[in-house]
């Protein structure tokens, strides 16, 4: 193999490792984070369940809260009332319970937290790639190519999916996802690309001046622009 071959191999097998040891660091103070979280909310709620006058105190909060409808009329329905607040009480304490416990085995299952990292990391990575790839969709010195990509694969795209009734966030995630590149530089070549605020964006591919500004910005594609856009704007 080439050298320039292998010193991208390297900078890549790099990148990967230093990737992963940001993500592994990422999900254990997450991982940290959300179990002391578990922890003070179970100490808080078994504390409430074993204190008669507190759990007193907070059903009669609960009460206070209620819609006039909704509030018990009689001992019966106060009794009943009660029984069925203080078991979602119990309930939402066995399920934070379980997620602590979940959350532990994860934590401590090493092989698991690693290939989680890995798969995310490597999804990172095919991004990025993929980014490269579709030059049309990146922020630079542009050259005709490039230009012509930046119609044809972000601009129209865009434009037909909101012509469809997409929002212009959706249709900058759809197109993103398709080209495997960011939605904020689909949305950037769409709005800056274009010398335009994503408020006139999205006026001028509701009211039509779009095709006159892409015909301006685009002017040996004209053909190409009536071709694509002629049927959505009749």
């Amino acid at each position: 193999m080439p050298s320039s071959g292998n010193g991208l191999a390297q900078q890549i097998a790099e990148l990967f490792q230093e990737l992963l040891e940001r993500e592994l660091q990422s999900v254990k103070r997450a991982v940290e984070v959300r179990r002391i979280e578990l922890l003070e909310k179970i100490g808080t709620r078994e504390t409430e369940l074993n204190d008669d006058d507190r759990l007193d105190a907070l059903f009669d909060q609960y009460k206070a809260g209620l819609a006039g409808p909704e509030r018990p009329a009689s001992r019966v329905q106060e009794r009943r009332l009660y029984y069925n607040w203080e078991g979602r009480l119990r309930s939402e304490l066995g399920t934070w319970r379980v997620e602590l416990d979940e959350l532990e085995k994860r934590s401590n299952d090493d092989n698991t937290v690693l290939t989680n990292a890995r798969c995310k990391v490597m999804r990172l990575l095919l991004r990025e790639t993929l980014l490269v790839v579709n030059r049309g969709c990146i922020n630079g010195p542009k050259s005709d190519k490039g230009e012509y990509e930046s119609l044809e694969d972000c601009l129209i795209p865009v434009i037909r999916e909101m012509k469809k009734g997409k929002s212009h966030t959706e249709a900058f995630r759809i197109v993103a996802e398709r080209l495997g590149a960011r939605r904020t530089t689909v949305a950037s070549v769409c709005t800056r690309g274009l010398d335009l605020t994503t408020e006139q964006f999205v006026d001028h591919v509701t009211s039509g001046r779009i095709v006159q500004v892409l015909k301006k910005k685009y002017p040996e594609k004209t053909g190409l622009i009536d071709r694509e856009l002629d049927s959505l704007y009749p």
